[in-house]
């Protein structure tokens, strides 16, 4: 029960966020799930009044007195999103059941008198223990391993998506980020994104069937500055290339790994270069030293 019932520490954040637990004066011979009894007076066969389980739904229509307290909007903004299901009978139409609280006082005396009715509701359709929402086969999503790239080479992202039931609607989304993700195709779980500006990025992978909650996971790409450097043999020649940082580039060379020194061989605003080789073991680094 107590999840159901509203809070004062909710309403002073301004919405309850929950469906509320509603008792009427009458209800018919029968329940629905999650209920797990009935205690109406009415035969099941009159519709016309609620069923235990049953939720309800105060209209988007109906419109809020501005001279109303705090609590009173929370909980009526609330009845609007979440609604409230049908849990006991009362001698009263809409008595909505609240924590025990010193601090409440008399936060609901205009709503008690407004004499909200049946009329001012919806029903919601709801569904069974096993179906809707709670039905198997819902999607799982893995957005991958986290990665750190070059802001130059981007990222390629290896997402993967599970489903049994009808294929979900699949979509990447920058969640956090210092700058822009720009995906190749966002409708892909596998897919090339771009970013333009170094930082670290969260990117969001969601699946949708539009039956079960929406799956979602999470992948943090660190982006640097760094160069990315490529190599090519050609005879004697090696033929270097490199993407990133900024011009001039001072390409660097060492006997040995890891290198105690590193000796200067060319710089140059070019993002290639062609070295003759003298030795059979040569390494070779670029360095970005521009603004």
């Amino acid at each position: 029960m107590f999840p159901a019932l509203v809070r004062y520490d909710e309403c002073q954040r301004g919405m309850v966020e929950h469906a509320c637990r509603l008792v009427v004066v009458h209800s018919r011979s029968e329940h629905i799930y999650p209920a797990r009894h009935d205690a109406g007076s009415v035969a099941a066969s009159q519709t016309n009044y609620p069923a235990m389980g049953q939720r309800l739904r105060l209209k988007a229509s109906f419109v809020i007195p501005n001279n109303w307290t705090k609590e009173e909007k929370a909980l009526a903004l609330g009845l609007k999103k979440y609604g409230a299901m049908v849990s006991d009978n009362s001698s009263s139409f809409f008595s909505i059941s609240i924590t025990p609280d010193n601090r409440w006082g008399n936060a609901f005396a205009d709503i008690a008198s407004a004499q909200i009715g049946i009329t001012n509701f919806e029903v919601v359709q709801t569904t069974g223990e096993f179906e809707g929402p709670r039905s198997p086969g819902a999607p799982v999503a893995n957005a991958g391993a986290d990665q750190s790239v070059s802001l130059a080479a981007g990222a390629q992202l290896h997402g993967l998506v599970s489903c049994s039931n009808t294929a979900p609607l699949i979509s990447w989304k920058l969640y956090s980020g210092p700058g822009t993700a720009n995906f190749a195709n966002a409708s892909q779980t596998n897919t090339s994104v771009s970013f333009t500006a170094p930082g670290t990025y969260t990117l969001m992978l969601s699946a949708d069937d539009n039956v079960h909650a929406v799956a979602y996971d999470a992948v943090v790409i660190t982006v640097t500055n760094g160069i990315g450097l490529s190599l090519s043999l050609n005879g004697t020649n090696a033929n270097l290339s490199w993407i990133g940082g900024s011009p001039p580039y001072v390409l660097q060379q060492s006997d040995s790994f890891p290198a105690s020194s590193w000796s200067g061989v060319i710089t140059t605003s070019q993002t290639s270069a062609s070295i003759p080789l003298s030795r059979s073991n040569r390494f070779f680094r670029v360095q970005g030293v521009g603004p």
